[in-house]
């Protein structure tokens, strides 16, 4: 789809309604998830984030949460009171 399409088809989720957007957003969740199974490449969240700012469906693009991955050095701290 060549980007003067996917901007028209961008511009028509305006006039769509609620339960319209939810029937699409669960018919691309499905797409999504059986590229995935057979292995076809997925844009990363970065990718994709970037691309909805671009189009002006995002305000802005937050920093990705930080999951502790159990390999940084934890420093214990000291607590008063009785232990429980």
């Amino acid at each position: 789809m060549s980007q003067p399409e996917f901007d028209q088809v961008l511009g028509k989720l305006d006039s769509l309604s609620e339960e319209q957007m939810k029937t699409i957003r669960r018919a691309l969740d499905a797409r999504l998830s059986s590229m995935a199974q057979y292995g076809q490449s997925i844009a990363t969240d970065e990718v994709l984030q970037n691309r909805l700012f671009e189009a002006g469906l995002l305000s802005e693009i937050k920093p990705p949460i930080r999951v502790p991955t159990g390999t940084e050095q934890l420093t214990p701290i000291t607590i008063k009171g009785e232990l429980l």
